[in-house]
C-alpha cells in the first residue's frame, strides 16, 4: 500500500496528504512566529511613546485623535479617555482653526507637514507656543 494513501489528516474536512498536512502547520507556526515578532516591536514602540517626555498625539485623516500619551495628558491637561475620539479641534485656538484644515488637506495629498510656530490650547484655558 502506498504510504502516502494510507496516511491522510483531515483538515477543514478535506483529505490532504500527511506531506501537505505538515507543511501547513509549518507555515501556521511561522506566522504564529511572524505575529509574535509583529506584536514584541509594537510593545517596544508602544513603551517608547508612552515614556517620551514630548505629546505624542495621533489623529486620522478626519482630524479625530487616536491616541494620546501620557506627555501629552501632561502638558495638555486633557486625560486619553477625554481626548482618543475626540476633534484635535479642541487644542486649537479661535485665531488658529484654519491650520488644521491645511494640515489635512496636505496630509491626505500624500505631503509631508514639517514643524511650524504655533499656539494651541490646554485644558485650563492657557496656550503652549509652539517653535
Amino acid at each position: 500500500m502506498d504510504d502516502r494513501k494510507a496516511l491522510k489528516e483531515t483538515l477543514n474536512g478535506r483529505n490532504l496528504p500527511k506531506l501537505e498536512f505538515i507543511q501547513l502547520i509549518k507555515q501556521q507556526e511561522k506566522l504564529i512566529s511572524e505575529y509574535q515578532g509583529l506584536e514584541e516591536q509594537g510593545a517596544i514602540l508602544a513603551a517608547i511613546v508612552d515614556s517620551s517626555d514630548d505629546a505624542i498625539i495621533s489623529k486620522d485623516l478626519n482630524g479625530m485623535v487616536t491616541s494620546w500619551n501620557k506627555s501629552a495628558e501632561r502638558i495638555f491637561g486633557y486625560s486619553a479617555a477625554e481626548m482618543i475620539g475626540k476633534s484635535i479641534l479642541t487644542l486649537i485656538p479661535q485665531d488658529r482653526l484654519e491650520e488644521e484644515p491645511a494640515i489635512l488637506i496636505r496630509i491626505n495629498q500624500g505631503e509631508r507637514v514639517d514643524h511650524f510656530h504655533t499656539k494651541r490650547l490646554r485644558k485650563d484655558g492657557g496656550f503652549l507656543r509652539y517653535r
